[in-house]
């Protein structure tokens, strides 16, 4: 797992500062539902990081009942993808955010619209799933 990167031997994070994390995860409800897993192991390994889930609205009801994430983001797909604003919204929203860690946890051969959201996080740390 990527986020291996940043444990010590107990399964924290390098140092105690309180960090942003983002997570991407805005693919459908099945790969959504066998994600949740991992979402316990992003908690421990942050610790008490500020955690942000980005989801798409299929499965906002299933990412709020998650008690290992501090917020939920609801991308709305359809208008992301053909409204401008939307996505200068996005944007706005994403670099003023504070993110200092992003992940994009969402396995994909294809270069979507939705990739340009982790570098619009401004994070010092972008990890994503290899190709």
């Amino acid at each position: 797992m990527a986020i291996a990167y940043f444990m010590r031997a107990e399964g924290r994070m390098p140092d105690k500062r309180k960090r942003t994390v983002c997570v991407f995860r805005y693919d459908s409800i099945g790969d959504f539902v066998l994600f949740t897993a991992s979402l316990r192991d992003y908690r421990t390994h942050f610790g008490d990081s500020r955690v942000i889930l980005i989801v798409n609205e299929v499965v906002e009801r299933l990412a709020r009942g998650c008690p290992y994430v501090d917020e939920v983001w609801v991308l709305p797909r359809s208008s992301f993808r053909r409204d401008l604003r939307e996505r200068w919204r996005w944007m706005v929203r994403l670099a003023g955010a504070g993110i200092d860690i992003a992940v994009n946890a969402v396995y994909s051969t294809d270069l979507s619209q939705f990739e340009c959201l982790v570098g619009w996080s401004w994070a010092g740390v972008r990890i994503a799933h290899g190709y």
